[in-house]
């Protein structure tokens, strides 16, 4: 169930900006464009911090599901219906 809802939030989330931890350390900021029911995601206009703070640039990313770590999501996401759902 909270597979479901994380995905669905996660689908709410494509127009906005948002920052994927990956498992090696990496952090990913941009724009999603599509995320899968494995959590793989395309990310476009994004930003890449290295561990080591090295900052590069690139127009599109794919990122796999399980190298994922944490979804950083927009504070506006607080508003989203799914949210509320899963308050109440």
């Amino acid at each position: 169930m909270s597979q479901i809802v994380s995905i669905k939030l996660l689908e709410e989330t494509i127009p906005f900006i948002i920052t994927v931890e990956t498992e090696n350390g990496k952090n990913y900021r941009g724009k999603l464009k599509s995320i899968e029911e494995n959590m793989n995601c395309h990310l476009e206009d994004v930003t890449l911090i290295n561990s080591n703070g090295k900052i590069l640039k690139y127009r599109k990313v794919f990122l796999r599901g399980n190298a994922c770590k944490i979804f950083i999501l927009p504070d506006i996401m607080k508003e989203t219906p799914v949210i509320k759902i899963k308050l109440n």
